[in-house]
C-alpha cells in the first residue's frame, strides 16, 4: 500500500514538474528565463523576466509546459517541432491579445494546443503537418495564400495515419485564396468555426475535406461573400475531389450571396487514382442559402478516368434559395445508392427541372418525404413529397428556418432513426453529439432541419422548484415546495 501511494505522489510531482509557464512579451528579452511575466528591465545581473519572441517557447517548450503570449505584434512566424502527451499537451495561449504576423507552424508534433491568437500571414496562417491530437480553438486566422488554414497529410495517401484526431473548433477563419480550410486526415472534428471573407476572386470554397476520413464536420457557419468583377467565380462551401468516406456533415450553415458564376453548396467528385474511392457520406440538419439564379446545386460527380461514388445521405435539410431561379437543388451524375428525404426545398425546379437531377449511370437513387415549395415546379415522381406547400419558416430573411404552427413539415417526414449515421471511430468521446435532430417529443419526424417545439401554456396555478410562494408568469399563484433559504 506504502509503494502504491508513493508511486501516485511521484507521479504528480512529475506532472506538476512538467506544468511551467513561459511567457513572451514584447519588451521582454529571450535572455531572461521566461518564468516571470515583467519587462525586460536591462538589470545585467538579474534574468528573471518574460521572453521577447514566441519562438523562444518552440525551442524550450516540453509536454506539459504552457506558452502564455501578452499584448503585442510578434512578427516572426512560429514552428513547433516537439510533442506533448495525453494529459501533458503543450500550450500557446495568445490570451486574445497576441498578434503574430507571420505563420503558425506545427510539423510532426502531437498533442499541442494554439488558442486565443490572432494570426495574419500573407501565405498560410497557420499549417498542421503529420500531427495529431492537436487543438487549435477561438482564433482569427486570415491569409490571402491558398489555404488560411492547411491541416494535410501527403496527398498520395489514402487513410493517412500520421494526421489523426485533431480539432479545429470556435475560429473565426477568413480569406484563403483557394479555401479557407483544408482538413485531411482520420477522425478529425471541425466545428463551430465562422468561415468568411472569401472576396473578389474565383475558386474561394469554405471547407476542402480532401482525404478527410471518419470525420466529424458540424455547427461551422459558412458565409462565402461575393465576388464583384470575377468574371466566373466558382465558390462552393463544402468541396472534395478526390477520396473521403465515413464523413458525417451536420447542423451546418451555408451562405453564398454571390449572383454569379458557376457557384455550388457542395461539390464531391472522386480520384482519378484507383483505390481513392469516394463512399459513406452524410448530410444532415443543415441550412444551405443560395442566390446564384440558374445553377447552385449541391452536385456530386464521377471524375472521368474515376472510381464510382456510393453510399451518401442527404436528409432533414433546408435547400433555400433567394429567389426562384434555381435549377435543380441536388445534381448526381454516376452516383450509386444516394437517398434524398425529409429535406425542404425553396425556389429550385422549374417546368423543365425537378428539384434533383441524375446524370450518366446513377443508380439506387431514392428520394422521398420531401417538402418542395416553388411556384414555377411541376411534381416529379416522389409518393410521399410535398408539393407547392409554404412549409411556414418562422423568419427566413434573418436566417431562422425553425416551423411555425400549422407547418405541412411538422410530423410528416420519414422515420429515419440513427442508422444513416455513418461509423465514426467508435472510441471518440464526439461520437455521442452524432444525432439526428429531427424527432419531436411525440415521436413524429418533421422535415427540414429542426425539430418542432410546441409552445407549453403560460399562466395558471402551478408548481416552482425553490421556496416560499409567488406568482408565475402570466397569472395565477404558485406553491413552491422546499425550504426558504
Amino acid at each position: 500500500m506504502k509503494s502504491v501511494l508513493v508511486l501516485t505522489i511521484l507521479i504528480l510531482f512529475s506532472t506538476f514538474a512538467n506544468a511551467v509557464t513561459y511567457y513572451v512579451r514584447v519588451d521582454g528579452n529571450d535572455s531572461c528565463d521566461g518564468l516571470d511575466n515583467i519587462a525586460d528591465v536591462g538589470d545585467p545581473w538579474g534574468t528573471s523576466c518574460a521572453w521577447l519572441t514566441i519562438g523562444k517557447c518552440a525551442s524550450t517548450l516540453t509536454g506539459g509546459n504552457t506558452c502564455s503570449v501578452q499584448a503585442g505584434t510578434y512578427t516572426a512566424s512560429v514552428t513547433e517541432t516537439t510533442s506533448g502527451g495525453s494529459g501533458t499537451e503543450i500550450i500557446y495561449d495568445g490570451n486574445g491579445v497576441a498578434t503574430i504576423e507571420g505563420q503558425f507552424y506545427i510539423s510532426n508534433a502531437d498533442y499541442v494546443h494554439v488558442k486565443n491568437f490572432i494570426i495574419e500571414n500573407s501565405g498560410e496562417a497557420m499549417r498542421l503537418v503529420e500531427s495529431s491530437h492537436c487543438l487549435i480553438d477561438n482564433n482569427t486566422l486570415s491569409s490571402s495564400d491558398t489555404y488560411t488554414l492547411n491541416n494535410r497529410t501527403n496527398p498520395s495517401d489514402t487513410d493517412n495515419t500520421t494526421s489523426e484526431y485533431n480539432i479545429i473548433s470556435n475560429n473565426i477563419i477568413l480569406e484563403g485564396s483557394n479555401a479557407a480550410l483544408y482538413i485531411s486526415g482520420l477522425y478529425h472534428t471541425i466545428n463551430s468555426n465562422t468561415i468568411s471573407g472569401m472576396t473578389g476572386d474565383v475558386n474561394r470554397d469554405g471547407i476542402f475535406f480532401t482525404g478527410c476520413s471518419y470525420c466529424d464536420i458540424y455547427d461551422n457557419y459558412i458565409t462565402t461573400g461575393t465576388h464583384p468583377g470575377a468574371p466566373d467565380p466558382h465558390i462552393d462551401c463544402f468541396q472534395s475531389w478526390g477520396w473521403s468516406h465515413n464523413t458525417n456533415f451536420h447542423g451546418n450553415v451555408c451562405i453564398n450571396p454571390s449572383v454569379q458564376g458557376s457557384n455550388q453548396i457542395v461539390h464531391i467528385s472522386d480520384h482519378e487514382t484507383p483505390g481513392m474511392s469516394v463512399y459513406a457520406l452524410a448530410f444532415y440538419n443543415n441550412i444551405f442559402v443560395m442566390s446564384d439564379p440558374g445553377y447552385s446545386p449541391f452536385n456530386i460527380q464521377e471524375s472521368d478516368e474515376g472510381e464510382v461514388i456510393d453510399d451518401v445521405k442527404i436528409y432533414n435539410n433546408v435547400f433555400n434559395h433567394t429567389s426562384a431561379d434555381g435549377d435543380q437543388a441536388i445534381r448526381l451524375t454516376d452516383v450509386t445508392n444516394a437517398l434524398v428525404k425529409n429535406n425542404i426545398i425553396v425556389n429550385y425546379g422549374n417546368d423543365d427541372d425537378c428539384y434533383y437531377q441524375l446524370n450518366g449511370t446513377t443508380t439506387g437513387f431514392v428520394t422521398d418525404y420531401n417538402l418542395v415549395y416553388d411556384p414555377n415546379i411541376s411534381a416529379c415522381e416522389s409518393a410521399n413529397d410535398i408539393f407547392g406547400e409554404d412549409p411556414l419558416f418562422t423568419l427566413p430573411g434573418s436566417l431562422d428556418f425553425t416551423l411555425q404552427t400549422g407547418s405541412p413539415a411538422i410530423g410528416a417526414g420519414a422515420d429515419l432513426g440513427n442508422s444513416l449515421l455513418y461509423g465514426l471511430d467508435p472510441t471518440s468521446t464526439w461520437t455521442d453529439n452524432v444525432k439526428p435532430l429531427d424527432q419531436d417529443d411525440y415521436g413524429d419526424w418533421e422535415i427540414g432541419a429542426y425539430v418542432y417545439i410546441e409552445a407549453g401554456p403560460v399562466g395558471g396555478p402551478g408548481t416552482i422548484a425553490g421556496g416560499g410562494s409567488g406568482t408565475i408568469a402570466g397569472g395565477g399563484t404558485g406553491t413552491i415546495e422546499g425550504t426558504e433559504p
